[in-house]
């Protein structure tokens, strides 16, 4: 039997016996999202599916409603038992990849191309520049393949320990080789162009894409025992280039933020500076007193849209933005047209204004009042939308907001930093360069006072890569910053976890005074 994926190109594949659909998409290295790892409790992996399928069972029943009349399926559990044509339901995610270069010394003028990477959690960055003017050529972002193994990165770290760890690796080495091609064929020049690149992740990231043994960063002492900042070679990479991975500064601090420090220029702050990553990890950076305090919040995957009932990645048809105007709420999409689930952005927007409207109290209770029953329960509708928020909803979004939020508040501890003396505050990240502070402030995502001194500088990570791929003056100063860096281990801090419980409340957080 034969199994077609049809997306921007189409896939074939056949098979003797019947596959589930997911691991179908899994083998084709196929975008996928699979935030329960494939429990069957989350519904994120809708697919359109024809052909020879098994029938839906109630729990796909319950997770689809309606949508299993339009074709759409759950790839965790569908089986195709003969050939069957299988498509996104959704158009490709929005993809951060754009970001602010500052002014800064590139090394002497080459021949040839280089690349730089951004590998998050979630999506991943490329960048092509050229090495003998330094522009960027092109640039393009994808989703991280490796969300089949789970959103989060403790789901894949656990899947490594259990055995998986080359299929972790391979399908990353493949997704990049895809994307590295792409890049080069827009430009009309062969991959082996490619004399100089860079790729920058998060600590396990980097772990996972090298096929490292991970027990020494997902077990406790939680001790990193690779710091990169160097360079691997095609083989140790098992790419068809060799690349320098971006040095981390600990087991939860990675490349990834030495890259944002690097290009956001904070250390160079006449006044205490952050910078926060905000995505399914929360990476803080505070320059105060000649210190660069670091820390990883674990945030989850809610504001990616994992566990949220209408949750979505910023595709086609998300609600991106709310607001209340003339009397009513609002809202915008992505594409500007109808509405089929809320992205991070939207939920933050819309949990804003349920706030201001007293649709929910500051524990997060939601106000029958202004509820209409779905089923069994409770929710509110966003404006005219069939898109609702539960109450189970809001409690992920106080879980992932609490984290960040009193992350942040730990970092300022650590450096004897009160909140009102930072000076600067630049949001970063796929996700955090699309929120309103304004929202952000409201809900207890940020600190309060610091919508007023922020800025959005985009992909900061990704242009703290280019910097170190196009001059070494960077490249060391990376290093000097990764070095330098100090992490706040938020899992052995009673300060983090009493801000934690006040922080996932929607009221201001008490202040307190107490001793590690």
């Amino acid at each position: 039997m034969k199994l077609i994926y049809q997306a921007d190109k189409s896939i074939s594949k056949e098979y003797n016996a019947p596959v589930l659909l997911s691991n179908f998409l899994h083998e084709i290295g196929a975008d996928l999202s699979m935030p329960c790892n494939g429990r069957g409790i989350c519904g994120k992996c809708r697919v359109r599916a024809i052909g020879s399928l098994s029938e839906p069972t109630d729990k796909e029943r319950e997770l689809l409603g309606d949508e299993i009349q339009r074709g759409v399926r759950l790839a965790c559990m569908t089986t195709a038992t003969d050939d069957a044509i299988i498509s996104p339901v959704y158009a490709d995610d929005k993809v951060l990849s754009n970001g602010h270069l500052p002014q800064y010394i590139p090394d002497e003028p080459c021949d040839g191309l280089g690349l730089a990477v951004d590998i998050g959690t979630t999506t991943i960055a490329a960048y092509l520049c050229s090495l003998s003017d330094f522009s960027i050529l092109q640039s393009a972002g994808v989703k991280n393949p490796q969300g089949a193994f789970g959103a989060d990165v403790m789901s894949r770290l656990t899947q490594s320990l259990e055995g998986k760890g080359c299929e972790l690796a391979d399908c990353i080495r493949r997704r990049l080789v895809s994307l590295a091609t792409e890049l080069c064929d827009r430009v009309g020049r062969p991959i082996g162009d490619l004399k100089r690149n860079v790729i920058c992740g998060n600590t396990a990231m980097l772990y996972l894409l090298t096929n490292k043994d991970v027990t020494s960063i997902a077990k406790l002492p939680f001790r990193a025992d690779e710091n990169f900042g160097r360079e691997f070679t095609a083989e140790e990479l098992g790419l068809p280039f060799a690349a320098y991975l971006s040095p981390i500064v600990s087991a939860y601090v990675g490349g990834d933020l030495s890259c944002a420090v690097t290009s956001t220029r904070i250390y160079s702050s006449d006044v205490p500076a952050m910078v926060c990553d905000i995505g399914t990890n929360g990476e803080i950076a505070l320059f105060a007193h000649d210190r660069i305090i670091c820390a990883s919040a674990a945030a989850g995957p809610a504001f990616e849209g994992a566990g949220i009932d209408y949750g979505m990645r910023a595709s086609e048809g998300a609600i991106s933005h709310v607001r209340y105007e003339n009397g009513k709420v609002v809202y915008d999409t992505v594409g500007g047209g109808k509405a089929f689930g809320i992205c991070g952005s939207g939920l933050v927007d819309a949990i804003a204004v349920m706030l201001d409207l007293g649709v929910i109290n500051n524990s997060g209770v939601l106000n029958d009042a202004f509820l209409r029953d779905h089923h069994d329960e409770r929710v509110y509708y966003i404006g005219d939308s069939d898109v609702f928020i539960s109450q189970k909803d809001i409690r992920s979004v106080q879980l992932a907001k609490g984290a960040i939020c009193a992350g942040i508040h730990t970092v300022l501890r650590a450096a004897r930093i009160e909140p009102s003396e930072v000076g600067s505050f630049v949001i970063a990240g796929g996700f955090g360069s699309s929120i309103d502070p304004v929202s952000a402030e409201k809900i207890g995502l940020i600190p309060k006072g610091f919508a007023a001194v922020a800025s959005i500088a985009g992909n900061a990570a990704g242009m703290g890569a280019v910097m170190t791929l196009l001059s070494s003056r960077e490249r060391a100063a990376c290093e000097v910053i990764a070095r330098a860096g100090e992490t706040a281990e938020l899992g052995s801090s009673k300060f983090f976890m009493y801000q934690y419980i006040q922080c996932m409340n929607f009221g201001d957080p008490d202040e307190m005074e107490m001793d590690e």
